[in-house]
């Protein structure tokens, strides 16, 4: 590393960006500490999805110019409030203003939405106003899940004009009502165009299952307190 960075002009800031899932090669306090030394570095995109690992590194980069920035939607908040200079997922190309609102004020009802990556009618005086058609896209791009999570109401409710299906969830002891487009079924779950209400609420369920099934398993195999699932990470599951 040393005469790669001295090829470089000394001017020129560096970004340090670890290889996310499914691969996750991260690296170590020791490889981290020697490129915090060298004052070179402004930031580190952290893709552990294990917050412990991000206050740690936080720490290590006390008085540095580095700044350690997550990637992870389901610690988002709790990085911030523990030291992180801010969120770098790629949620931020769907809804950022939903991360600047978290970061400014940092309101429990944004966090949810955040952490679930579902569609629910948020709180007032959240502070966010934004669109949240952002957030159904975001939604048919990634799906989040985590071991924490547990749905309270086994079957979910399809809306009367058969767009949305409702369902409820109990993550860190709070409920959520969560809402989502039909269309995340089809995406997602293979669910046919013109399914009954029936099929619907089934396809819907089993796939849920699916995904809570893939969450405890990565847990396992990786054993952190968040996880997150993008499609590829479902897909080849």
């Amino acid at each position: 590393m040393i005469p790669l960075l001295a090829r470089l002009p000394a001017d020129v800031p560096l970004g340090l960006y670890e290889c996310p899932a499914p691969y996750r090669r991260l690296l170590s306090d020791d490889e981290l500490k020697r490129c915090i030394d060298t004052g070179r570095f402004m930031m580190l995109k952290d893709v552990s999805c294990d917050l412990d690992t991000v206050k740690r590194r936080v720490a290590l980069a006390q008085g540095s110019p580095l700044k350690v920035l997550n990637a992870n939607a389901v610690t988002a908040r709790d990085a911030m409030k523990a030291g992180s200079a801010g969120f770098d997922g790629v949620f931020t190309n769907f809804h950022p203003d939903l991360y600047k609102c978290l970061r400014e004020r940092q309101p429990a009802s944004i966090c949810m939405w955040t952490t679930i990556g579902a569609i629910r009618k948020p709180k007032k005086n959240t502070g966010w106003t934004g669109d949240p058609s952002a957030s159904r896209r975001s939604f048919l791009h990634s799906v989040i899940a985590s071991p924490l999570m547990k749905v309270l109401v086994p079957e979910a409710q399809i809306s009367a004009d058969r767009q949305t299906l409702t369902f409820v969830l109990d993550w860190r002891e709070q409920t959520v009502t969560c809402v989502v487009p039909r269309k995340c079924s089809e995406v997602f779950f293979w669910l046919p165009p013109d399914a009954d209400d029936a099929r619907t609420v089934r396809v819907f369920g089993d796939g849920f299952a699916r995904i809570e099934s893939v969450a405890r398993r990565k847990l396992l195999a990786h054993p952190t307190p968040n996880m997150l699932l993008t499609r590829a990470d479902f897909s080849n599951r």
